[in-house]
């Protein structure tokens, strides 16, 4: 972030401190409100409310709620479903094991698979949740991110976070809160964000 001192700025005219901000910004790179001014030598912050997003997820479902300001209400912007991971147990893999010949004799033997399709299912759920936090936290849509999911989703999601969004995360717990009421997930958070 950028420090830009301005001293002896006309207060007479708010329409010219508003100009000057976005024209330093623009300049700089960074959005109007992350400039640091120094009017008359006390720095002032121009703030809009942060807004904070808060996932919960399980192995099937991800939900993304919205607050803005840190004790402002909770919204939901987003659910994510992710279809392969809600199929039964006993429907993942519905075919035999494939079959191999012995090198020497006639003996036949099951292959038995190398892969968990459960967890493959979780792994790729948790990135296609971190792609749509990345692709939010490049668009800036959040200031801060609260994780909230089971410890398998959790655990496969963080390492698929990239550094930008991972800057972004403050607070993280391996709960299954998916499907409580926005009372219910709230009592799971701080209580000023």
């Amino acid at each position: 972030m950028s420090l830009i001192l301005i001293n002896r700025l006309d207060r007479s005219s708010p329409d010219t401190v508003q100009q000057l901000q976005y024209s330093l910004a623009t300049a700089v790179g960074e959005p109007p409100y992350g400039i640091l001014l120094a009017l008359d030598g006390l720095f002032r912050r121009d703030l809009t409310m942060r807004t904070i997003w808060v996932l919960v997820a399980d192995r099937a479902r991800a939900r993304i709620f919205e607050c803005r300001g840190a004790s402002g209400p909770l919204v939901e912007i987003a659910d994510l479903i992710h279809p392969q991971s809600r199929r039964p147990a006993h429907l993942v893999d519905t075919g035999a094991p494939g079959r191999i010949n012995d090198r020497f004799g006639g003996a036949r033997h099951a292959l038995v698979p190398r892969k968990n399709k459960k967890a493959f299912d979780v792994r790729m759920f948790a990135r296609e949740i971190s792609d749509y936090l990345t692709r939010a936290c490049r668009a800036r849509n959040f200031d801060r991110l609260y994780l909230l999911a089971e410890p398998r989703v959790l655990g496969a999601l963080r390492p698929a976070l990239d550094t930008a969004t991972r800057r972004r995360l403050v607070g993280q717990s391996a709960v299954d809160i998916v499907a409580l009421p926005l009372s219910g997930i709230r009592r799971h958070l701080p209580r000023y964000l």
